[in-house]
């Protein structure tokens, strides 16, 4: 499948995403704000909603900076359900991170969350949600699908953190809200 990955600018951004609260306030359907809410292993949950297995696809590490001068390692990969990819994911490590937890460099194909469940102490902070245009991911989007959800958050390691941001493929929230 052809897909682009979003520039770190939109990750590290802070226009347009929402939160738990404001999720609530929109027109979102119960069946894709649970699935958006959802703070399990996503890996697992997809194996179930299509019983089919999962895996991650990394597709690239590369080096970012910000602004700031904050700098360090994004991790871009393709989360599929059997075949099928269903979302992309980025997450970006800052060298602090990185410095510390330097196996966080070398995950490969290996789901992130499962990789900290084993390794590392860790905490998940609260979500933040947005919407955008389905052409920044997909070179040509379906006319019918104009919007996808995107979702991210902090994985709090000691005194550091990485940025996790997840783009929901269509019909992808919907049926793992179904079966949730």
């Amino acid at each position: 499948m052809d897909v682009q990955f979003v520039p770190t600018e939109f990750l590290l951004s802070t226009d347009h995403w929402i939160s738990a609260e404001e999720l609530t306030g929109q027109q979102v359907s119960p069946v894709v704000k649970t699935a958006l809410q959802y703070e399990q292993l996503l890996t697992l949950a997809l194996q179930e909603a299509y019983g089919l297995p999962s895996s991650v696809e990394l597709r690239g590490n590369t080096d970012w900076v910000d602004k700031d001068g904050n700098s360090g390692l994004r991790r871009d990969v393709l989360i599929k359900a059997g075949d099928t990819v269903r979302l992309v994911a980025a997450t970006l490590m800052p060298h602090a991170v990185l410095a510390r937890y330097p196996w966080l460099a070398t995950m490969g194909n290996n789901p992130l969350g499962e990789m900290l469940e084993k390794h590392d102490a860790h905490q998940r902070g609260e979500f933040e949600y947005r919407q955008l245009r389905a052409e920044l991911i997909f070179p040509s989007p379906a006319e019918t699908t104009p919007l996808l959800w995107a979702r991210r958050y902090r994985f709090f390691l000691a005194d550091s953190h990485l940025l996790v941001t997840e783009i929901f493929f269509p019909g992808v929230l919907e049926r793992l809200g179904a079966t949730m």
